[in-house]
């Protein structure tokens, strides 16, 4: 399922797309992530559940200011693409997404995965995209 969305920060592009390809720095709880150049693994731990999450930073992509890319992931739970653009604006940075996910166990569950991926990426992003 596709999803859209916005983000403001203050930070430049390319500080932006720096903090979001740089997964190993994402502060998620029950989450161990390990990252080797482009190819990251996170896995969650819930108690004796476990999901593993592989992904693989695409390449980035960079015009003037503004700074394009995309994050794929790769299964066994989740499939599909992230892609993002961080567009420099006279009032700051603005960070665009656009994610088609898939629950690959049980495609039914798309809908569902899909409010709960944009709810968690809005909480991520908006924490990982703060002025320090």
């Amino acid at each position: 399922m596709r999803i859209r969305y916005t983000q403001k920060t203050r930070v430049s592009p390319t500080e932006a797309v720096r903090r979001i390809t740089t997964l190993r720095d994402h502060a998620v709880p029950f989450t161990h992530i390990e990252q080797v150049g482009s190819d990251v693994s996170a896995i969650t731990r819930f108690g004796r559940i476990v999901i593993e999450d592989n992904m693989k930073i695409g390449a980035i992509h960079t015009s003037g200011d503004n700074v394009r890319g995309s994050i794929v992931k790769t299964g066994p739970v989740l499939g599909g693409t992230l892609s993002f653009a961080a567009v420099k604006t006279s009032s700051g940075t603005v960070i665009g997404w656009e994610q088609d996910l898939h629950f690959l166990p049980l495609p039914f569950l798309d809908p569902a995965l899909a409010v709960i991926m944009r709810i968690g990426y809005g909480i991520a992003f908006s924490k990982l995209l703060r002025s320090r």
